[in-house]
């Protein structure tokens, strides 16, 4: 996992104001069987998996407009060879998925640096990988 997390921060009462009310029941139905195809992407390391399952229709095409640089750094960290990168959380912070060595992962760390620095936005890069107890940074 590689995050960019901006330092602009943004109030998780603000990020949710940024959702509309209501969705379509077949939105968050399809999310929710997404999120169980997750979870075995990430048991079993199948980035193809991981991309497939990591569509999100319910916050992100919303959350990815809060912040100059998101859009980019999303698209930078696939185009430098991650399974799939989407929002952290409520944002704005983003998250790459990845099961290459720390060379790859040091690649989509620059890659989401350089878009978010190209929006005039500062970001720390952490990059962690995944243990049976969580997660452990490197």
């Amino acid at each position: 996992f590689v995050f960019a997390c901006p330092t602009t921060r943004i109030a998780t009462a603000d990020a949710r104001r940024i959702l509309p009310p209501t969705l379509p029941h077949a939105a968050t139905a399809r999310t929710s069987g997404r999120m169980l195809g997750l979870l075995h992407a990430l048991a079993t390391g199948d980035q193809q998996a991981m991309t497939e399952f990591t569509h999100d229709e319910v916050h992100v095409p919303f959350r990815r407009r809060m912040l100059r640089g998101i859009d980019a750094a999303l698209r930078g960290a696939l185009e430098a060879g991650a399974a799939t990168a989407t929002i952290s959380g409520h944002g704005p912070a983003i998250v790459a998925l990845t099961t290459g060595d720390q060379t790859v992962c040091d690649q989509l760390g620059a890659a989401m640096r350089a878009a978010f620095e190209q929006a005039n936005e500062e970001v720390n890069i952490l990059i962690t990988r995944s243990t049976p107890r969580g997660a452990l940074s490197h």
